[in-house]
């Protein structure tokens, strides 16, 4: 299978997000709150901060105890809500399981969910009525295109642990003219065959083979494993090596494209805000 490479894909991405705000007469803002000492929380958010830094987004992150209540997370949200020079908020998960994450993130104002994780962006979402997409889903959607091959009347498959991610793939997949269906760990290699694309976050290495597959098809591999030889996906590489089709491979094919898609999101909200 040809590799798909987000590398590249979101390297074109950042640049133009870079024009985009190069063109504004104030920057965009981002916020991020953090709770707690997860090293991989406090990870994600540096190469957020990075990335915020290199196209020139004003970064501003905020650090709570993991005692917080969460009165005094969301009095910060609607602090932020407030702010015009503040864009996008996002609020680093998992957080401690003491904490709501659904009543926080629902003290977002809609427009400055730059994860599009607000119960009205999710409903406009599942209702195809657009208004902010998910980074993943947009991450899954750069990759499908960058095949250049037709989408429209494709038939996808997205195996996973949970219905969740689905459900919001699921429209904006239809907006391409692709019609998907979800299938568990259990059921999904029974099915993965007679599909045109196959989106794949189990969580298990070598779940899905070359047998697994037909020729031609498009892999999304989004499952990431920890192993001796360092991080893999749920698609055996070498398998599907020898295979027609494309392949987004982990790692360098969605994680570098989930960062750009999120401050997509949060341009294309400053720019909605700028007097025309």
């Amino acid at each position: 299978m040809k590799l798909i490479n987000g590398k590249l894909i979101a390297k074109k991405i950042l640049s133009e997000i870079k024009e985009g705000v190069s063109k504004m007469s104030t920057p965009p803002g981002l916020a991020i709150i953090l709770v707690g000492s997860d090293p991989a929380s406090h990870l994600y958010v540096k190469i957020k901060e990075r990335a915020c830094k290199k196209v020139g987004i004003n970064f501003e992150k905020y650090l709570f105890i993991s005692s917080s209540r969460e009165t005094e997370i969301i009095e910060k949200i609607h602090i932020l809500n407030k702010r015009s020079d503040i864009h996008g908020i996002v609020v680093q998960l998992p957080l401690p399981g003491r904490l709501n994450e659904n009543n926080i993130i629902a003290e977002i104002d809609p427009t400055k969910d730059a994860d599009g994780f607000h119960p009205k962006n999710t409903e406009l979402l599942l209702t195809g009525d657009l208004m902010v997409v998910p980074a993943l889903a947009q991450s899954v959607l750069h990759l499908l295109h960058d095949t250049g091959v037709d989408l429209k009347r494709k038939k996808a498959l997205v195996i996973g642990r949970s219905s969740v991610f689905y459900n919001f793939l699921a429209n904006v997949l239809l907006k391409e003219g692709i019609v998907s269906d979800f299938a568990s760990p259990v059921t999904g290699l029974a099915l993965s065959s007679q599909a045109d694309i196959v989106i794949v976050a189990v969580g298990q290495p070598k779940y899905l083979m070359a047998g697994h597959v037909k020729d031609g098809a498009i892999v999304i591999d989004i499952g990431i494993n920890e192993t001796e030889k360092g991080v893999v996906g749920d698609a055996d590489r070498q398998s599907l090596d020898s295979m027609s089709g494309y392949l987004s491979p982990v790692p360098g094919g969605v994680g570098p494209l989930t960062v750009v898609s999120l401050l997509k999101n949060i341009l294309e909200s400053a720019e909605k805000k700028t007097p025309k």
